[in-house]
């Protein structure tokens, strides 16, 4: 997002240079170059208003971020109920976006065009990694659990000191061909078949940022996740290094 803002200044830049050099050569006339100017100030606000909040919200998470915290707080160590994945999860997948599967950026593109896919911003209880191989938007639906799941966590928590307290999410939607490439680089941390991550459906919390106890959020943790999977809004499915959860309609 930051270089997209430095190369969009660069070009209006160079664009407000060359039409001042053809005013002083008089191939212009000033007030047509101040119209092109009003435009390109005007398209600038547009662009600046809508991604500014996004590159703030980035800016102070990662000023939050570091800070001294409890280590080792991981999600490996939990007895929540298992949804079965390819019998529950994936079909829910397909049932939920129609058989909406993602397969490449231009799919992807497009259903953020169509708004059937929406950029994700982080918000109170989670915080985003930026991984190499997941894009950071989900179908509507799953954006709406992902922020409810986070308000709820930290309602649940019961310690002062762990009330700022968040889970990350190391991984949301991902393209069928950046599914394939995971499989490649690393074959057992990838599904066989489809993934509901291709779908926009789905996400994985892969550890608590903790600020106090970490027993107290991986129970406030724990009991959130089970709460919205007892009201049927979300399934679960506990892995090796994360907790995988898909939405339900």
């Amino acid at each position: 997002m930051i270089k997209l803002l430095l190369v969009s200044f660069f070009i209006c830049s160079i664009v407000s240079f060359v039409l001042l050099i053809q005013v002083i050569r008089k191939k212009i006339s000033f007030w047509r170059f101040c119209v092109y100017m009003v435009i390109q100030l005007l398209l600038g606000f547009i662009f600046f208003y809508k991604t500014i909040p996004r590159i703030e919200s980035r800016f102070r998470n990662i000023k939050h971020h570091v800070v001294v915290r409890s280590k080792d707080c991981d999600c490996k160590k939990n007895d929540l109920i298992k949804n079965d994945y390819k019998t529950v999860h994936r079909p829910m997948a397909i049932k939920v976006t129609n058989n909406g599967l993602i397969l490449d950026h231009k799919v992807l593109k497009k259903r953020i065009k169509l708004k059937k896919l929406v950029n994700v911003v982080e918000g109170d209880g989670f915080y985003m990694i930026n991984a190499k191989n997941s894009e950071q938007c989900l179908t509507p639906l799953a954006e709406k659990r992902l922020k409810e799941l986070g308000l709820l966590f930290r309602s649940l928590i019961e310690n002062e000191e762990n009330k700022k307290d968040y889970f990350v999410i190391s991984s949301m939607t991902r393209t069928e061909a950046q599914q394939e490439n995971i499989r490649k680089l690393y074959p057992r941390a990838a599904t066989k078949g489809f993934s509901t991550h291709s779908y926009g459906v789905s996400f994985d919390i892969s550890e608590i940022i903790s600020f106090g106890k970490c027993s107290s959020a991986q129970k406030a943790l724990k009991l959130a996740l089970s709460k919205m999977q007892s009201e049927k809004k979300i399934l679960l499915c506990p892995e090796t290094k994360c907790i995988h959860v898909t939405v339900i309609k």
